[in-house]
């Protein structure tokens, strides 16, 4: 487990390739920021827990980690980094906390361009028709 603070003094991130490629099975994550690939390449991980104090997920920060299935994304998370998730398990899957809005952050434009859709007990993003379940690769915002 990363608490949330050490001795009283706040735990605020965890530096990006920190554990990259280490050997763990289960991960509890409460510091604010989870750096990039700050995680990436854990083969063994199964068990991914996210407290409510993480507000941004770095790119690839939990990539190529084959055995994580599922993830539940808290309502303190803002941002999502482009491939997170990449190479989890074949049948991996996000979910959110509650329902809220996500978007597709455009660094061209600096707008969060798509929309998230639930429809007939689906939940995922919908670019321009193309909807992505349960997650597209891109970098995630939360829409204001």
């Amino acid at each position: 487990m990363i608490p949330a603070e050490i001795n009283g003094i706040p735990v605020l991130s965890i530096k990006s390739g920190a554990f990259k490629n280490f050997n763990l099975s289960d991960v509890e994550i409460h510091a604010q920021v989870i750096g990039n690939e700050a995680f990436r390449g854990l083969n063994k991980l199964s068990e991914l827990k996210l407290g409510d104090e993480v507000i941004e997920i770095g790119n690839f920060a939990f990539a190529d980690c084959e055995e994580l299935e599922k993830v539940l994304i808290p309502d303190s998370v803002q941002r999502i980094g482009e491939g997170a998730f990449d190479n989890c398990s074949g049948n991996f899957e996000i979910s959110f906390a509650s329902d809220c809005a996500w978007g597709v952050y455009n660094q061209s434009t600096e707008q969060t361009e798509t929309l998230f859709f639930e429809e007939g007990g689906e939940r995922g993003l919908s670019l321009s028709g193309e909807r992505f379940l349960p997650y597209s690769g891109s970098e995630w915002r939360r829409k204001r």
